[in-house]
């Protein structure tokens, strides 16, 4: 999308999530953050240009063809996906 203001027209992006509900904020910021930074390097976008925003949904939301509905959210996936960033990293 474009960002219209005083100058010229610049590019942007907004960046939806639609997620399980119960993730704590922090996690929330670090994904939101990690999204930025990608778009940042793989795009050319600047930082003040991009915005993230979240949905959170209960489990009976959100449902995937093959694997039904989703599971409500733990707080053990968080531990779990801290664990596989580390690995990643």
């Amino acid at each position: 999308m474009w960002r219209c203001g005083a100058g010229a027209p610049e590019p942007a992006a907004q960046l939806s999530c639609d997620i399980r509900r119960g993730r704590p904020p922090e996690q929330r910021a670090e994904l939101a953050q990690a999204l930025i930074d990608t778009c940042v390097e793989m795009l050319g976008l600047r930082r003040e240009r991009l915005a993230v925003e979240f949905t959170q949904h209960t489990s009976d939301e959100m449902y995937r063809h093959g694997r039904g509905w989703a599971a409500e959210w733990t707080p053990d996936e968080a531990e779990s996906f801290g664990e596989t960033r580390k690995a990643v990293t």
